[in-house]
């Protein structure tokens, strides 16, 4: 396996991996956030994620899964998106809200191959003002975020 510069927009470098054969696999995405399941699929989420935060509510997402059995995801939503487009404030629970955001990963997992499909996600809002989770330019610090709910992200497997 070796990283190659990408040819996008991004200066992150791309996974390649392959054999001079016929037969050629190519990640795309960030070397440092490929991820390898316990069952020792190598996957890289950047699709599936640019896919899910195409929808309007939702802001970011983080995809989970490393040495785990299948990937999860925690979906980061825009409390300012979510409230404008219900009328009111809506708590993470809410079942529309809830269903409203499976049918956008139902979507972004059409797009993708089994071994890279999310199979379940928690909902969980963070605010631009947090600095710990949101960097200046309104990214999210990956690292943190799975820190702050390792538990959430725990009960996704059980």
């Amino acid at each position: 396996m070796t990283a190659t510069p990408s040819s996008t927009a991004s200066s992150a470098p791309v996974i390649s991996a392959g054999s001079t054969s016929a037969a050629v696999s190519l990640l795309e995405g960030r070397v440092k956030d490929v991820v390898t399941t316990s069952g020792g699929k190598t996957v890289a989420p950047a699709r599936w994620e640019a896919a899910i935060e195409e929808h309007p509510v939702i802001s970011s997402a983080v995809t989970v899964g490393e040495g785990r059995p299948y990937l999860t995801a925690l979906i980061v939503l825009d409390q300012d998106a979510v409230t404008a487009a219900r009328g009111s404030a809506v708590a993470l629970d809410d079942p529309d809200l809830r269903a409203e955001v499976q049918r956008a990963v139902d979507e972004a997992n059409a797009l993708v191959s089994r071994s890279e499909q999310v199979r379940r996600f928690a909902l969980v809002f963070a605010d631009a003002e947090d600095r710990e989770i949101v960097t200046p330019t309104l990214k999210i610090r990956r690292r943190q975020l799975l820190d702050r709910e390792s538990g959430t992200i725990d009960a996704l497997y059980l």
